[in-house]
């Protein structure tokens, strides 16, 4: 689930998914539920997410798709790359996820998001901040990507754009998806900019550059580009706001990439 949000609010989608699609266990990951969820980094969130699995009888040792709404498209990046709970993750939906970053949060439904702006503005790459706000750790402000890089506690890192132990094993199990499939919401007013769900960003004149046009897909940072190259990238666009598709038939666009009940 997403930032504010909580598994207890997911019972309906666990059944619409048991209903319709050939899997016998479908869990929601309880990273931290409501408020919670707002405060840590998201490397401990990660961490927590993929002790839930490796603790779970049901889940551990077992290959599992996974969808992620908003932030825990991040956290689930996480688990692609970083977890070792005996089995692997073969298809991932990031939903309106900032996988690229955001620059600020003009709008939104927590009441928080003038205090995250300011900490955006001013304060986002301060190390107390990034320790206490998990929102601070994939800020990405136009003209201080040198801060974002060295002080931004999980994009970078995530996406391979800096030096890491671990870069390796990153590009290597983020490629070996068997499908990835990226939702940008257009009207969406949370994650700005929208095309950040598509790896897109902003350039350092706040134009708009998509996925291939970046460093990270053009020098396949984290297998991005091995992924497209292998034709196993879906990309998406709803015309709705965060999290809410525009069309009912863009359910069917997103979901059918996952296992159907014959």
């Amino acid at each position: 689930h997403g930032i504010g949000d909580d598994c207890q609010n997911f019972d309906s989608w666990i059944s619409f998914f048991k209903r319709n699609y050939n899997y016998d266990i479908v869990k929601c990951i309880e990273y931290g539920a409501g408020d919670s969820s707002v405060f840590g980094t998201l490397f401990n969130q990660g961490k927590t997410s993929c002790n839930l699995i490796k603790n779970d009888k049901e889940l551990n040792g077992k290959d599992v798709d996974v969808w992620g709404l908003s932030m825990w498209g991040l956290i689930a990046r996480y688990i692609i790359q970083d977890c070792d709970f005996g089995g692997s993750v073969k298809k991932f939906i990031s939903y309106g996820s900032p996988q690229s970053g955001v620059q600020l949060i003009p709008k939104c439904k927590l009441g928080k998001c003038k205090l995250l702006n300011f900490l955006a503005k001013s304060l986002v790459y301060k190390s107390l901040t990034q320790k206490i706000f998990s929102p601070s750790n994939f800020f990405r402000v136009i003209g201080k990507e040198d801060k974002y890089k060295k002080y931004a506690k999980f994009l970078p890192t995530i996406n391979n754009q800096i030096d890491h132990p671990k870069k390796d094993q990153y590009k290597k199990r983020f490629s070996s998806l068997d499908k990835l499939v990226l939702v940008e919401f257009s009207q969406d007013q949370i994650v700005q900019p929208s095309i950040s769900s598509l790896f897109g960003y902003y350039d350092v004149k706040s134009n708009i550059i998509k996925m291939r046009d970046t460093e990270e897909y053009k020098n396949d940072f984290f297998g991005l580009k091995t992924l497209d190259d292998a034709k196993k990238i879906e990309e998406i666009v709803s015309d709705g706001g965060h999290l809410q598709v525009g069309d009912r038939a863009d359910y069917l666009k997103i979901f059918n990439h996952l296992d159907w009940i014959s």
